[in-house]
């Protein structure tokens, strides 16, 4: 009788903690792609603005100063925060390939689309990160 009851508990125990778990597809996910749009070699501001195309894809085009000839642009997130808010770091580094290489030293024109799943967010900043410099560009409010 002790078995039975046993293995019932332990049933009902596992069925309880079943519904506890969550899956990979419900898990948090952000990815961020950087491309170039142009080289801009006399313009050294820097500047970004969003635009939030669907309800899980933010688009940032924006002008970064400061960049040396033949690096790499690319971009990465951090976050979220306990306040829903996520960096956007779009840097400079050493090529892997010839995609994305600055033309010349000066400005860059760039396009970063983030795509996110799973989470709600409220704010968006975008820091650039180069050898010069490293700057916080804009906060968006989401």
């Amino acid at each position: 009788m002790k078995r039975r009851e046993l293995i019932l508990s332990t049933i009902a125990i596992g069925s309880g903690l079943a519904g506890c778990t969550s899956t990979e597809d419900d898990m948090p996910q952000m990815t961020s792609t950087t491309s170039l749009s142009n080289s801009v070699c006399d313009k050294l501001n820097n500047q970004a603005e969003i635009n939030k195309q669907s309800e899980n894809v933010i688009t940032i085009n924006g002008t970064i100063g400061y960049v040396d000839e033949g690096l790499v642009l690319d971009s990465s997130l951090y976050g979220p925060s306990e306040e829903q808010s996520i960096i956007c770091r779009i840097y400079t580094g050493e090529p892997k390939n010839e995609e994305n290489t600055v033309a010349c030293s000066g400005g860059v024109e760039y396009t970063t689309e983030i795509r996110y799943e799973n989470m709600e967010l409220s704010e968006l900043i975008v820091l650039h990160d180069t050898e010069k410099e490293s700057l916080v560009v804009s906060t968006f409010d989401l």
